[in-house]
């Protein structure tokens, strides 16, 4: 017989098996976009990119002290471990939301199963699981948005008996804590008050109550004194070099990035609308029995399915019509609605505890107890299984070697004292990772070309590169390609010089050859240079021909640029008069991304539908 004696065995389970399926699917190294660069932030203890992420960056250092696997399999381990806790959250909120309903004192003995179940459908959803295997600062956001909203919760369910704000404090400190994680967390703000005016409405007016909290606030905010006190000690990695009071507010308001406009066109704002998908995270049946808990419960829980459609208000819509996001950066606002999944997926627990009720009301004195047990175990774990069966192949990134590959050989034929100009987070964050965490390749400077319009990056950047004309330019009027074509001039006969392909299409490159030289671009003044044929056979081409699911936006691009590098050398071998090199190179472009067929058709054999026999 289940009974709530078990609950602190539902309550590890709800966290150990998320993570135990997390530890299958987690990926064993770097992976594309901010994770490169956030890795690499933890092993240095250095300010990440705008607002700089201290909590994160503390806490992956953490990570990086585990006994086993590389940096990144270790910081990508503490995502898991939080995202694990992201779940215990959501069973102890649905355990707080369903103690006190009213049902038949038969049905008591279900209540912590219903949460366990609940739990790891939320760790089995989409995008919190997604996030649970990469090195991310989402995880840690969740869980802590969690955390706030139980203990905001609980101190409200005491305060009914006693005046004791401790627990309050403790959520205020948590929530300037959390802040140094990720931003998005200012959405609980309304929250904590919400709950507070339907508890005591009294405290809004309570001076002191203002100042205890403030002071708790404040407390956990300062965690960002780690970003100047770091600063000054120059670490490698230094995002805005928040050593002075303006480019800290530079880095801690994120200055640096584009402000959304509320005005945006209908078809673009139902796109955005739709980055939000239940139906998708918790299947149709998750949605309705979500629902159904919502409606069942909305006159017992009145305040509760308040705070979760304000979550749901704030977090996702208030994020989608505040960050406004173009089409193509549409994937990036994604990630933000897993606090609204978590808080959402607390009612399909409620539903599960409706159906229960009703279930029982009808069969309850027919079936026996033991088979009417089983029949409801086996029946709450349908849809967490389900989730994780259909999920699990599109999450398992286990074997995703695609971006550390792509680093090492971009890095691996190039002179110990080349300079790189990169172009695109995804096209740096990996080499970064690379080069000053595994120190492969530590001569090279890579320079990130979009970051040539900031004062404070060129400030970083290496005095033999830039006491030339950047010295004394006026940086704030200065374009990122202006400043590259300057660095190009003055470094031309000092340094061999690549560009990588993203930069190659991006910024027009005057005056210079671009030379395909494998993934990257040697530039130069001799536009029919030999490339290197062998390039190719030097590289590490771990998942470029498999067609796996759980490719994200950035892998099938870094895929393409594969195909595409192979294209450009095939096409330069052909002007050279190296026509079977060519085919070969233009070949193996198909085979990864057969889509480029036409293009290797049209340049191979001009206007003929039929290709000699042998070719693609």
């Amino acid at each position: 017989m289940i009974s709530t004696r078990y609950k602190p065995v539902y309550l590890i389970l709800s966290a150990v098996i998320p993570f135990f399926i997390y530890l299958l699917t987690v990926a064993p190294t770097v992976v594309f976009f901010d994770s490169g660069e956030l890795i690499t932030s933890s092993f240095l203890v250095s300010p990440a990119h705008p607002p700089g992420y201290p909590l994160f960056v503390m806490m992956g250092k953490f990570g990086t002290f585990l006994p086993f696997g590389s940096i990144a399999y270790k910081v990508n381990i503490m995502a898991a471990f939080f995202s694990s806790l992201a779940a215990m959250m959501v069973f102890l909120i649905t355990s707080l939301i369903i103690r006190d309903i009213n049902v038949p004192d038969a049905l008591r003995k279900y209540q912590e199963l219903i949460s366990f179940s609940t739990a790891i459908t939320f760790a089995f959803s989409y995008s919190l699981w997604n996030q649970a295997i990469i090195a991310e600062v989402y995880p840690l956001n969740t869980f802590i948005t969690g955390l706030i909203i139980y203990i905001l919760l609980s101190w409200r369910d005491r305060e009914k008996e006693s005046h004791d704000l401790r627990l309050l404090y403790i959520a205020c400190f948590l929530f300037g804590l959390g802040l140094g994680n990720h931003h998005t967390l200012l959405v609980i703000l309304p929250i904590i008050f919400l709950v507070v005016a339907v508890t005591n409405w009294r405290l809004l007016f309570d001076a002191r109550a203002w100042g205890i909290s403030l002071a708790f606030l404040m407390l956990g905010l300062s965690v960002y004194i780690f970003l100047p006190l770091r600063a000054l000690q120059n670490p490698e990695l230094n995002w805005g070099d928040p050593d002075t009071v303006s480019k800290f507010k530079w880095v801690f308001f994120r200055e640096g990035y584009p402000k959304g406009e509320l005005y945006r066109p209908w078809s673009l704002f139902w796109q955005q609308l739709k980055t939000f998908d239940i139906i998708y995270e918790f299947s149709g049946a998750g949605l309705v029995i979500g629902c159904l808990g919502i409606i069942a419960y909305i006159v017992k829980k009145p305040v509760e399915v308040l705070i979760t459609i304000s979550v749901i208000l704030v977090l996702s819509l208030g994020i989608i019509i505040y960050g406004n996001p173009i089409f193509e950066n549409i994937f990036l606002i994604e990630s933000f609605h897993t606090p609204s999944y978590m808080i959402f997926s607390v009612w399909i627990g409620a539903g599960m505890f409706f159906l229960l009720s009703i279930i029982y009301r009808f069969a309850g004195k027919v079936i026996e107890s033991r088979v009417m047990t089983a029949v409801l175990a086996v029946s709450l774990m349908i849809l967490p299984t389900s989730l994780c069966a259909y999920f699990y192949p599109w999450n398992d990134r286990h074997d995703d070697f695609i971006a550390y590959d792509y680093a090492q050989n971009e890095l691996l034929t190039m002179p110990s004292n080349a300079i790189l100009f990169t172009w695109g987070d995804s096209g740096a964050f990996p080499l970064w990772y690379a080069q000053m965490v595994e120190r492969y390749q530590p001569g090279i400077l890579l320079i990130h070309t979009p970051h040539l319009s900031t004062t404070w990056y060129i400030d970083e950047l290496p005095d033999s590169v830039r006491l030339g004309q950047l010295q004394w330019i006026q940086k704030d009027d200065l374009y990122a390609e202006a400043a590259f074509m300057i660095m190009l001039r003055e470094n031309f006969d000092k340094y061999p010089l690549y560009i990588d392909y993203s930069t190659r299409y991006s910024v027009p490159v005057e005056g210079y050859a671009s030379i395909p030289q494998g993934l990257i671009y040697e530039l130069g003044t001799d536009s029919m240079k030999m490339t290197d044929i062998n390039m190719w056979g030097k590289y590490a081409l771990r998942g470029i021909y498999k067609k796996d699911p759980y490719r994200d936006l950035d892998t099938g691009k870094a895929v393409s640029i594969y195909a595409n590098t192979l294209f450009d050398v095939g096409n330069h071998l052909l002007r050279l008069g190296y026509s079977d090199e060519a085919y070969t190179q233009l070949g193996e472009a198909v085979k990864i991304s057969p889509g480029l067929k036409r293009q290797v058709r049209d340049i191979m054999f001009g206007n003929s539908n039929m290709p000699p026999e042998g070719h693609p």
